[in-house]
């Protein structure tokens, strides 16, 4: 098992809406190394009936990779979404078949040229989706802790805090200063609970996929 969907897309925090919405649900579904691990999985997890889920087989998307034509240079698009998404390139099969033909652009309603619409997919920093094939779709930003670039939320989470942490050990003595010291613990314990939610989400996938890993190998 490589991982979900999801997590395999690094992006940036500007474009996570849009990849959110592009993507829908195919970013809790899983990735397998192919089709026969896939297949095993399945298997298995049907066996044991440990519920529902997705896999896509890594190595058999090679064969949805299209030739895509060049980036169009028009007011408003922020670049091709296969240059924006942070895949990995042991995984690109996996964003060429998903979002290879997909412009992500700064507003749809900026894009009147109708060679753009009818070669692209486009999706916009505010959710807003407008396919090839006439499928519009909008996603409304939550209050649900995104999928997509998780990792690399954790990390800047983590690193909040230790400059937080850092601050309030500077402040000598803190009694000189008791608001700053609520203000910043306040700040701490926020921050804290913003890592807690991410790393709850990452353990229980954790615990999904090594459930499904340990009945592969039974």
């Amino acid at each position: 098992m490589i991982g979900s969907v999801g997590e395999l897309f690094q992006v940036e925090t500007k474009y996570e809406m849009a990849f959110q919405s592009a993507l829908g649900n195919w970013t809790k579904c899983l990735v397998a190394k192919d089709k026969i691990s896939a297949m095993k999985i399945i298997l298995k997890a049907k066996s044991k009936k440990l519920g529902n889920f997705s896999i896509l087989p890594l190595k058999e998307l090679e064969k949805f990779k299209i030739e895509r034509p060049s980036i169009p240079k028009a007011k408003g698009i922020l670049g091709s979404a296969i240059d924006l998404c942070g895949v990995d390139k042991s995984n690109s099969n996996l964003a060429e078949a998903l979002i290879g033909s997909l412009l992500v652009v700064n507003d749809v309603n900026e894009i009147k040229n109708k060679s753009i619409l009818n070669e692209w997919d486009l999706v916009d920093l505010q959710g807003t989706f407008v396919g090839k094939n006439l499928l519009l779709k909008y996603r409304n930003k939550s209050k649900d802790t995104s999928i997509i670039g998780r990792q690399k939320k954790v990390q800047i989470i983590e690193k909040q805090i230790k400059t937080l942490d850092s601050t309030k050990s500077k402040i000598n003595p803190c009694i000189k200063k008791p608001e700053f010291c609520s203000m910043i613990n306040k700040r701490i314990e926020k921050t804290r609970k913003q890592l807690l939610g991410l790393n709850l989400q990452a353990r229980i996938e954790k615990n999904h996929k090594q459930l499904i890993g340990k009945q592969k190998k039974d």
